[in-house]
């Protein structure tokens, strides 16, 4: 091979490396444009997200009503059938000569209506009387120059009925299942807003029922008392702890279909809660 054709080639090979290198970079180019791309497709999905998430917002707040500060329901007295609830109110605004009005029902039932006394400069109150048992539907409502409606809030049973016990569970001797049922200490240590409500003072746990269903009917076991109130005193802070237990024959937990606690109060208060979930769990962590 003379010189001519060896510098011909050397000639070639670096055309082709430019040529190969020259593809290697613009393949290189395009992937990072295309990442690029879908870095900024995804940004512009996210601030179109955002966007809409705060559009959402604002549309919610806007939508919602600021007549009132707060509304306050505090149990006065309840009894087997009927429970009395004060209604306290603080609002925002009102209009001249406006009135103010309570307004409740159960679920699809019609709206009852109580007007609201002015014991303050924006702050009103009423008494009202309701089914035991039941969960309401509420809201405040002003007429006059500024006719508005709160939201509408939800009352439930848990709200006003007397201070839940709390629910244990175990395995005895690898044969049965037992459920103690621990009156709640916030009773004791004042901890909670009923523990401080006077309502509620005398009313004790007195009886419990555990419902057990696998699917067929229903099997109830009744609960021992397990420790008494000390020397029969009823105040709070003068008495012992409660303790029930209920003990039931072991089974396949897959097979329990629900789990309930009747508690019954010495007014007559009965108040059924499901425990399915706390009670089955605990007994699985258990049979691990």
């Amino acid at each position: 091979m003379n010189k001519k054709d060896t510098m011909h080639l050397i000639f070639i090979i670096v055309i082709f490396i430019l040529l190969w290198y020259i593809v290697v970079a613009v393949s290189e180019i395009n992937k990072n444009i295309e990442s690029c791309s879908n870095k900024l497709d995804y940004l512009s999905q996210e601030l179109m997200s955002t966007k809409s998430d705060i559009s959402n917002t604002i549309n919610e707040e806007m939508s919602k009503s600021y007549i009132t500060k707060s509304i306050d329901l505090k149990v006065k007295k309840i009894e087997k059938k009927e429970c009395t609830i004060d209604v306290d109110v603080q609002l925002s605004k009102l209009g001249k000569n406006g009135k103010v009005f309570f307004m409740y029902k159960e679920d699809s039932d019609k709206w009852n209506e109580t007007e609201m006394t002015k014991h303050g400069e924006l702050s009103y109150a009423c008494e009202i009387k309701i089914n035991t048992g039941s969960e309401y539907d509420y809201k405040v409502v002003t007429s006059g120059d500024i006719s508005e409606s709160s939201d509408v809030q939800k009352l439930t049973k848990s709200d006003y009925m007397p201070e839940q016990p709390i629910f244990n569970s175990g395995i005895r001797d690898n044969r049965e299942y037992f459920i103690e049922i621990v009156e709640n200490s916030n009773l004791f240590n004042h901890e909670s807003e009923k523990s401080k409500n006077k309502a509620y003072d005398n009313i004790r746990l007195e009886k419990v029922d555990i419902i057990v269903n696998e699917g067929k009917k229903d099997t109830i076991y009744k609960a021992q008392l397990a420790e008494g109130l000390d020397d029969g005193k009823t105040n709070n802070s003068n008495r012992n702890q409660v303790n029930y237990e209920v003990s039931f024959p072991k089974r396949d937990i897959d097979d329990i279909i629900y789990i309930k606690a009747k508690l019954t109060y010495n007014n007559g208060v009965e108040y059924t809660k499901d425990i399915t979930e706390d009670i089955t769990m605990g007994l699985q962590d258990l049979e691990k």
